[in-house]
């Protein structure tokens, strides 16, 4: 993927990642905090039991949510 194939996030205007989602979105803020889930990327994909329990959470209560994405190439379907 290079550069401009990246989508930008709507809500806080910078690249659309995993990463994002899992640790900054604002759109995912109040999931995360009701979860507890790290703001470090890494721990929150470590295979600690409680962790790994946390994400699987966190995707079940958030994927029913659209995260709309704004397409930095505006000819790009």
């Amino acid at each position: 993927m290079n550069k401009e194939d990246l989508f930008t996030c709507t809500f806080c205007g910078v690249p659309l990642t995993v990463k994002h989602i899992l640790t900054k979105c604002r759109n995912y803020a109040r999931a995360r905090e009701q979860l507890q889930i790290s703001d470090h990327f890494a721990e929150i994909l470590n295979s600690e039991p409680n962790n790994i329990f946390k994400l699987i959470q966190f995707l079940e209560e958030t994927q029913h949510q659209t995260h709309p994405t704004q397409d930095r190439k505006s000819t790009r379907l």
